[in-house]
């Protein structure tokens, strides 16, 4: 059983592990996205840094 904490929403799961997360201002990944052609995580952070 995975387990989140009050206010921390799952962004992305991969094999029902989760990879992405965010809490108010705090974005974590357990992945390097920077390592990958797609720019989906990049888009995301960008619009949120933006609001």
């Amino acid at each position: 059983m995975i387990k989140i904490g009050d206010g921390v929403t799952t962004l992305l799961q991969l094999d029902g592990k989760i990879v992405a997360a965010e809490q108010g201002n705090l974005f974590v990944t357990s992945f390097h996205p920077e390592l990958d052609q797609d720019l989906t995580v990049h888009q995301y952070f960008i619009k949120k840094v933006n609001r």
